[in-house]
């Protein structure tokens, strides 16, 4: 799952990601670290994970918390 956060006022400090609403789980940008106000992100979801949405939260540096949900096509 490909993905990019943003935020108009503070860098992204933290995203995380759930799978049919179950445990929140850290997704990590692909440059290694949340230290911008955007960021890119691929998740790689096991073959035995058969969610069908995952919800993305994502932590701004001024604690902003903004959520998002998709529905995982295959």
């Amino acid at each position: 799952v490909k993905f990019a956060v943003r935020d108009e006022q503070s860098a992204v400090l933290r995203v995380e990601y759930s799978l049919d609403a179950s445990r929140w789980r850290v997704a990590y940008p692909v440059d290694g670290i949340p230290d911008s106000r955007r960021e890119e992100f691929d998740v790689t979801l096991d073959d035995a994970e058969a969610a069908r949405s995952i919800i993305i939260r994502v932590t701004d540096a001024m604690n902003n918390v903004a959520t998002a949900v998709a529905e995982i096509k295959r």
